[in-house]
């Protein structure tokens, strides 16, 4: 089993529930663990995903407003998927907050985590 990966992309997105949060731009980081159907790929690129391909999805992504970090990490996965039909076995993307509106937090971060089996 193959897994491509980008751990903790930063991204500033324009993200929230509330119209204030969306009035400025919200640090996020990104990751995506995606499993690949092949066992091996044979110095092939047309075989596993481009990291390069992965960042670009997600800084497209990231720039477009949206309430909800699901929503978010949802049309990751769709692009992936269009991006590389038939490759993967399974995608899981993980975005965190570090800083939420919320009195008292202290946690180091704050997010949403979603896994597909295709």
């Amino acid at each position: 089993m193959i897994t491509v990966f980008l751990d903790n992309q930063h991204v500033k997105a324009q993200i929230g529930w509330l119209e204030d949060e969306r009035k400025g731009r919200v640090d996020l980081w990104i990751s995506i663990h995606a499993t690949l159907k092949t066992k091996r790929v044979h110095d092939d690129l047309a075989r596993t995903l481009d990291y390069g391909s992965l960042v670009g999805i997600v800084f497209t992504e990231s720039a477009k407003e949206r309430k909800l970090l699901e929503t978010l990490a949802e049309d990751i996965i769709a692009e992936v998927d269009d991006a590389y039909p038939n490759i993967l076995d399974s995608i899981e993307v993980v975005i965190k907050k570090k800083k939420i509106p919320v009195p008292g937090f202290s946690a180091d971060a704050a997010g949403i985590k979603i896994f597909r089996k295709f």
